[in-house]
């Protein structure tokens, strides 16, 4: 049972009736000329709630109001802001906190910095009421340890890896509004190309020998109601390939369903993919790569995902074809424990 609806309805049927047409209690009301006569129905309750939540208002700013400091409005805030223009140099209330625990950074650079335990950053994403936080980032507080002492450790290691590639994905962001291209959350980490108002999507991209390129990412298959879409996408992970910090990248197709957006069942898309590779017989793998390297580096020859808080990370577009050990086969001749990646 919802307790809020529980008190709600005892308010509005118990409480209410038994104090209706009855006179306030606190003074403030009383004292004025006529302050016992002509309150009908609920408004002297409704005045004593009022009278006796400014009591307890006062008395928790007197005891814990240091604790909840109003913020001031600076030119900074109100750029841009029509609804704060009227109030910059004011200081203004805060009706809401987000309180977050904190930990140690396992991040070696930040020696023990406390950071906070939050999903997102965002605040509000609904569409005109965009707010979310910017983290400050004290870098004189950081220090730079040799890149060889980090990866000693395995376990920094994978931190290291993790922060790669949340620094990727942070770029892959960039490119949904204009080419739709989305993240799949979860375990697995992949993105693929959303479909255009729930029909196919075609994008423009550029390579170092050509501009202008176009490429239709999603294809529907099949005829309404029962229609799906194919979907270009990639999967990714940060390893490490004898010491060089790679992105590695396998292309796969997404299928979704009539809105071009939402995957299908699991076993349907994988009864769609072996029909797929059967189809395929991986022939354009060297082309999808081609195609991924110069898209997601906008045709450049480098891919800066260190725009945030860190200068110049960049990532060489230019794609390693290596023969890498598949993890999980045990059990099998050692060439067939191997793969293109």
């Amino acid at each position: 049972m919802n307790p809020v609806c529980v008190l709600l309805n005892r308010c509005n049927l118990e409480l209410v009736p038994r104090w209706s047409d009855r006179p306030p209690i606190n003074p403030k009301d009383r004292n004025k000329i006529g302050g016992t006569d002509g309150w009908r129905g609920a408004a002297g309750l409704a005045a004593d709630v009022r009278f006796y939540g400014d009591v307890v208002l006062e008395r928790a700013r007197k005891e814990i109001g240091r604790l909840y400091p109003p913020v001031k409005v600076t030119q900074e805030m109100g750029k841009g802001r029509r609804d704060l223009e009227p109030y910059v140099g004011k200081e203004l209330p805060v009706i809401a906190w987000m309180w977050a625990r904190t930990v140690a950074s396992p991040n070696p650079a930040v020696r023990g910095a406390h950071v906070p335990l939050i999903s997102t950053f965002w605040l509000s994403s609904k569409e005109g009421s965009e707010a979310w936080l910017e983290p400050i980032v004290d870098k004189k507080a950081s220090v730079a340890p040799a890149r060889k002492e980090i990866e000693a450790s395995p376990d920094s290691k994978r931190i290291v890896s993790w922060l790669l590639r949340k620094h990727f994905e942070y770029e892959l962001l960039t490119f949904e509004e204009q080419d739709g291209l989305i993240l799949e959350y979860g375990r697995k980490h992949r993105a693929y190309f959303a479909g255009k108002n729930k029909a196919e999507r075609t994008i423009v991209w550029n390579s170092a020998q050509r501009r202008g390129n176009r490429r239709e990412v999603v294809k529907r298959r099949g005829d309404p109601p029962r229609a799906w879409f194919e979907n270009e996408g990639f999967g990714y992970e940060i390893v490490d390939m004898g010491g060089m910090w790679c992105v590695r990248v396998k292309p796969f197709y997404m299928f979704t369903g009539p809105d071009a957006f939402t995957p299908l069942p699991a076993f349907t898309r994988a009864a769609k993919a072996t029909r797929r590779i059967k189809f395929d017989r991986n022939k354009s793998v060297e082309a999808d790569l081609t195609f991924w390297a110069s898209f997601l580096g906008r045709g450049a020859e480098t891919m800066n995902v260190g725009d945030l808080h860190v200068d110049d990370l960049l990532i060489d577009m230019t794609f390693l074809t290596v023969e890498v050990p598949e993890i999980g086969l045990s059990n099998e001749p050692e060439h067939k424990n191997r793969m293109s990646a």
